[in-house]
């Protein structure tokens, strides 16, 4: 079995792939690492795949864990593998989530896309047909602007709000004005990713706000859940791992 992790910001998700197919998944919140290593007790990995944006304490409690024999692979982003070109100033300080989710894309057989993952913030990663990143943005999510927006005002209550296109009251106004900011920056991202290429680019979302986003986005629009787990999967594919 192989145990693919996508360890974020907020939550770390993880799932179980065996003889061609997932056999579960599930997630634990970031901060609670105790209850993650209750779950990963009953599990025997032959190997690790593994996007952290944690830092060292997963790492601990991954060798604490599993028995030394078990072979891990920590994704580090690189100037070109994987059919990826990566156009970072340096490129193994690009997030290892958004290079696995660009890699996700590149095997789900996207064009020109901007791969936009929404969770406690949002990334909009532009991405060509021919696999040359770019560039990219990162801005607050949307339950990260919804504690902003509370924390630095007096009266307003966030969270409680619908979008509606000419808001009548602070609830709706604070919901539409947030909706409206990640919507723009991703339209932004895709309109200069299409003058750049001189085409039509799709909107790769996923994260767990991407459903909330996805109604209000023009053109070309896919959701794909777990898209880091899914490059994962790819990289381990890549590299022989048995089981993938």
């Amino acid at each position: 079995m192989i145990l693919l992790v996508d360890a974020g910001n907020s939550r770390i998700k993880w799932g179980e792939f065996e003889a061609g197919q997932w056999r579960h998944k599930d997630a634990v919140p970031t901060s609670d690492l105790a209850l993650l290593a209750e779950r990963w007790q009953r599990l025997s990995p032959a190997w690790i795949f593994v996007s952290n944006v944690v830092g060292g304490e997963l790492v601990e409690l991954v060798e604490r864990t599993f028995p030394a024999g078990t072979r891990q692979y920590w994704l580090t982003p690189k100037a070109e593998a994987f059919s990826l070109r990566n156009r970072y100033t340096m490129p193994d300080s690009l997030g290892p989530d958004r290079y696995a989710a660009m890699l996700a894309a590149r095997q789900h057989g996207f064009g020109h896309v901007v791969v936009a993952s929404l969770g406690t913030a949002l990334t909009v990663d532009a991405l060509t047909a021919e696999g040359e990143f770019l560039g990219g943005m990162i801005l607050p999510g949307y339950r990260t602007m919804l504690r902003s927006i509370e924390q630095a005002t007096r009266g307003v209550r966030a969270g409680l709000g619908q979008w509606a296109a000419f808001p009548t009251n602070t609830s709706d106004a604070v919901e539409t004005g947030i909706v409206s900011a990640l919507v723009g920056a991703i339209e932004a991202q895709r309109g200069r990713l299409q003058a750049h290429v001189g085409a039509e680019a799709a909107a790769l979302l996923t994260g767990g706000d991407a459903a909330l986003i996805k109604p209000h986005l023009r053109g070309p629009v896919t959701l794909v859940e777990d898209l880091v787990l899914e490059g994962l999967l790819w990289v381990a594919k890549e590299g022989g791992a048995a089981g993938a």
